[in-house]
């Protein structure tokens, strides 16, 4: 990957209340292999300096799952690497005693990240199919067009349960609106905030302590950020992938099984 330093932050402290489960989300298995550990070697593959995963509910049973070195790629069901191996990032782990929000968990790691030198990437814990060539190309616009928020976003066919990126006319993003505060015409919008983004480490921080809770979920919105970049006139891209399919998450037991379903076809044509 381009030059220069970069954290990563993984969001796995949610419960994940639509799986109907007490296991915490990013634990429930795909192809019998934890969803965590999907992204982890994902993120992994791009060599990042730092690794920060926020957790909070089963936070002692996502820490022990993380710590145990799977001895399969998961992408491949082959063995890890030696390379793989030997480059792995220390995972280092913050808790989020109350989960209120995406904003608050990130803002939870500036006491790990406040001397940090490079640009933030943010990712939650539940999108198996994201590729490290997404996260590359994320993190070369970002920097290439020197930008102070990148995220990638996708055009689904049925958006529901996403939020929607708002762009004005000559198609700058203007905001995010999570689904439950969006119009009925916001919600007609097909372009939908993939929740992965880079950020400029000092805006970051700054503006997470500029959200409020003033939403439907009354949670602390990471998406907020976006909104104000925008109105302080600062870069803003909104970078449509064009594999979709990567960008999806996992939040209900059906789409827990659709994703056996698009790992199972993706094995097929491998």
């Amino acid at each position: 990957m381009a030059t220069g330093e970069l954290a990563v932050i993984i969001l796995a402290a949610g419960k994940g209340t639509r799986m109907k489960s007490n296991k915490a989300k990013v634990l429930h298995l795909l192809a019998g292999i934890p969803l965590i550990q999907y992204l982890l070697y994902t993120v992994r593959q791009i060599s990042p300096q730092r690794i920060l995963m926020v957790i909070g509910y089963q936070a002692e049973e996502v820490r022990a799952v993380v710590n145990r070195v799977p001895d399969l790629d998961p992408c491949s069901r082959t063995k890890y690497r030696h390379e793989l191996q030997s480059r792995t990032t220390h995972i280092e782990f913050v808790y989020q005693e109350e989960q209120v929000g995406t904003g608050h968990a990130v803002l939870q790691t500036y006491p790990l990240l406040k001397d940090f030198m490079g640009e933030i990437m943010v990712l939650s814990g539940d999108v198996p199919l994201l590729t490290s060539g997404s996260l590359v190309q994320l993190v070369h616009i970002h920097r290439s067009q020197k930008a102070t928020v990148s995220f990638l976003t996708a055009d689904l066919d049925d958006p529901k349960g996403y939020g929607r990126v708002i762009r004005g006319k000559g198609l700058e993003v203007i905001r995010v609106e999570e689904e439950k505060d969006a119009s009925p015409q916001e919600r007609k919008i097909r372009e939908i905030n993939s929740g992965i983004y880079c950020f400029q480490k000092d805006f970051l921080y700054e503006a997470l302590r500029l959200i409020n809770q003033d939403n439907q979920q009354e949670e602390y919105y990471l998406t907020d950020i976006v909104h104000i970049a925008h109105q302080r006139g600062l870069r803003v891209i909104g970078y449509k992938s064009d594999q979709p399919v990567e960008i999806l998450g996992v939040n209900t037991r059906e789409e827990l099984s659709l994703m056996e379903s698009l790992l199972q076809e993706a094995g097929r044509k491998a």
